[in-house]
Parts: C-alpha cells; structure tokens; sequence
C-alpha cells in the first residue's frame, strides 16, 4: 500500500475510532456514568483499535530501512502547515489549561508547550523546501509529550476507567516516539519503519481522543503533523 493510500486508510481508520468511542459514551454507559463492560460499543472499539495498530505495524514492517534524511525526505509544502498546527495546538493548551503537576514538571511542561510554534515552524519551514531541519528542533516537541503523560499519569491512573485515558496516552507516547525519530533522521540516524509505525499510530489514536478530549487543539494538530511527516515513497 503506497502512502497515500495508507494516509487515507488511517484517516478512515481515525474517522472510525472517533465515532465509535463517541457511540461508547452515548449508548455504552450505566446509570452511574460507568462505561459497561462488555457492550458491542466497547468491544468495537477496541477490536478497532487492535485492528488499527497492527495495520500501522504491517505497513511500517514493509518500509525499507533507510536511515539517511535526503534519501527519506524531500520538499514537501504540506509540511510546513502539518508542523505549524502542531505547534499552536501545544501552544493552545498549555496557555489555556491549569499546569497538571506542580513544580518544575509542570513548569516544564508548560515552557515547552508555549514555545512549540517557534520549533516546529523552523523545522516545518526547512521540510518544505526539502532541507534537512537541525536535528534539535524536534526534541521539545519530543520532550513535551513525554512531560505531558509523566505530568498526567497520577491523573489518568485515578481514574478506573482505562478508555477514558487511554487514547491520550497512547497517542502522547507515538507523539513523543515519532518527533524522536524526525530528529534522528535529521542527524541522519533514524529508522523508516519506526516513523512510519509511531506516525500512522498516532493518526489512529489522536482520533480516537478527540471524540472525548480535554485537549482537542493537541490531538487534532497531532492527525495533521502526523500525515505531513512520513517519508516519501520508495
């Protein structure tokens, strides 16, 4: 399957998620808020989910190991409004959310989160013509995700519900996996397969979240970055 027909699957794929797990929490839950277990909803989605990752996985094995960035990239103009929606969906939520955690972490978080746009268009700007981005321009991006699930994991983990974290989560960790792989192919270092299986992850994921986020401007930036990042074909 070439890449534009693996990005207009996973769009599918992503479209699909969100719908389901809207469905989940409109028809699948008790008197008491409680999603119940069991219900054709529940089971839909996750058997979706399952169905999604290990097609990200499939597509991502048949990628040639190619390691260097001009033999992966080249100028591609979609890049840089895909970096640049990344950028201020980090942006937007670390000025219009509460820190999760006190302290440094939290400060942390929201440090990096602000400057996102200043990164992502510099390296945005440098895929749209086809130049090799400095290789530390994705490494706040690549760290505020990581902050993001260790500054929520007390958060998410209160909570006994697993689907109504999970998708942020997940999609945090390929964020976070796939902005460290821009960065090493840009010191010419990194894995296709990887960028490929943490991207088309992370498009499946970031949709599922938004049918019932607290960060939609995150997620929604994360689907559009995502499908603007993958290498071109080979």
């Amino acid at each position: 399957m070439n890449k534009q027909k693996l990005t207009s699957a996973f769009g599918a794929l992503a479209t699909a998620g969100y719908i389901l797990r809207r469905l989940v929490y409109a028809g699948a839950v008790d008197g008491k808020n409680l999603i119940v277990s069991g219900h054709p909803f529940v089971i839909g989605l996750w058997v979706l989910t399952a169905a999604a990752l290990m097609l990200a996985a499939l597509a991502a094995w048949k990628q040639p190991k190619l390691a260097g960035f001009d033999e992966n990239f080249a100028a591609h103009a979609p890049a840089f409004p895909g970096h640049g929606l990344l950028g201020v969906g980090m942006a937007l939520t670390a000025a219009l959310n509460p820190v999760p955690m006190p302290g440094l972490l939290g400060l942390l978080w929201k440090l990096l989160g602000l400057a996102g746009p200043v990164f992502l268009l510099a390296a945005g700007f440098a895929r749209m013509q086809g130049k090799k981005p400095f290789f530390a321009l994705y490494m706040p991006v690549c760290l505020f995700f990581a902050v993001h699930v260790v500054a929520h994991y007390q958060i998410w983990c209160s909570n006994p519900q697993f689907t109504d974290y999970a998708f942020a989560l997940l999609a945090s960790v390929a964020l976070s996996l796939l902005a460290y792989q821009l960065s090493a192919f840009s010191a010419d270092t990194g894995d296709r397969r990887q960028l490929y299986l943490w991207a088309l992850a992370a498009v499946f994921l970031c949709g599922g979240e938004l049918a019932r986020s607290a960060e939609p401007c995150l997620y929604f930036g994360g689907i559009l970055f995502c499908l603007t990042v993958l290498p071109r074909e080979k």
